[in-house]
């Protein structure tokens, strides 16, 4: 009977070790690496089982999403690559919103890359009756990869940042000083210490303390949260109420992971879907930058294009018109609508360049 078993376990191993690669290529490691992920998370049976799902599930609404989304890709992809940040940032964007430049969720963050309102103002995005700058492809892409950026250089890895977009800069935190903590514990066998550490850290998720004592708690332990690796972030620990990460956002980066590595694969690289894999950073619309009245009813005539089309553009103007502008603010038009009448209006309005 143990025969058997130990049979039975050698032959499932084999089999799933050749299931994992035909499933996964180095393209997909890549993936990995790019995020700053060790090479053997490729392995994470919820990585894969998050992967299966959307393989199976999201395949048209994945394509839909790309050919929604074609007049303004290049430009978040070009403004990726000026940032010299990894293009899997672009899925990033995708995993939030599906490149929905109107996406709304339930907490009111919007655009696609979905803003909550005190995080866009702290990143300079205007936010007022007239001008919602997170739904601006241009300027709330920026800020997006500033926050990024930001993430990265206080956490040091891609990977956190990911998951700081998720659940904020103050969860990430709060996990590395308990992960740490806990190699702390390993390594030292402190009790006395790790006991203080430890009813700091429960005070802080009970809300009887603040932020600054966590914090200081991360400070005196650093050296234990540096290289922690993805999976031991992600595992869950068992009888703890509070994992390390929330589920949403252990979810929200296998998402990530798995939309990035989807870009690779056969549904998209078949000649009817290839123009997909194609999309450059070369500029299909224009920025204007104007301070003075406009309706979009107006620019739609004048460029002769659909308005459809030129509210999906520009969706920051809320109700489609502009009075009274305090400040400057972005007009998008595809460069094949644009003409000299169009040119010359603009030119004309006070304030525009």
């Amino acid at each position: 009977m143990i025969y058997r078993l130990i049979l039975f376990l050698l032959l499932s191993s084999t089999l799933f070790g050749s299931e994992l690669n035909q499933m996964f290529e180095k393209e997909d490691l890549d993936v990995l690496k790019n995020f700053d992920i060790d090479e053997i998370y490729i392995k994470d049976h919820k990585l894969q089982k998050s992967y299966r799902h959307m393989l199976k599930n999201g395949k048209k609404h994945y394509k839909k999403s790309l050919n929604n989304s074609m007049l303004f890709l290049p430009k978040i992809k070009k403004i990726i690559k000026q940032n010299d940040m990894p293009d899997g940032f672009l899925y990033l964007a995708m995993a939030e919103s599906y490149f929905d430049t109107n996406a709304t969720s339930s907490v009111q963050a919007r655009g696609i890359w979905q803003f909550m309102k005190p995080t866009a103002l702290r990143y300079g995005l205007t936010v007022d009756s007239q001008i919602d700058e997170r739904m601006d492809i241009v300027k709330a892409t920026n800020a997006a990869l500033k926050y990024l950026k930001y993430q990265k250089k206080s956490f040091g890895h891609w990977y956190l940042a990911i998951l700081g977009y998720n659940c904020g800069e103050g969860r990430v935190y709060e996990a590395l000083t308990r992960a740490g903590l806990d190699r702390y514990i390993a390594k030292t066998k402190s009790t006395v210490t790790t006991k203080r550490y430890g009813r700091t850290i429960r005070k802080y998720q009970k809300n009887q303390a603040k932020f600054g004592s966590v914090y200081k708690v991360y400070k005196k332990i650093k050296p234990y949260t540096a290289e922690i690796p993805l999976q031991y972030l992600l595992k869950e620990q068992k009888g703890m109420r509070r994992q390390y990460f929330p589920k949403e956002s252990r979810n929200y980066i296998r998402k990530v992971l798995s939309l990035n590595i989807m870009a690779k694969k056969s549904f998209l690289t078949a000649s009817d879907n290839s123009y997909l894999l194609n999309i450059g950073t070369n500029d299909t619309i224009r920025k204007f930058e104007l301070k003075s009245d406009i309706m979009l009813e107006n620019i739609a005539i004048l460029a002769d294009i659909d308005m459809v089309d030129l509210i999906n553009l520009n969706q920051h103007i809320i109700n489609r018109e502009i009075v009274s502008a305090k400040n400057r603010y972005n007009l998008y038009i595809p460069y094949n609508n644009i003409n000299q009448n169009l040119v010359y209006w603009i030119q004309n309005k006070k304030g525009s360049k």
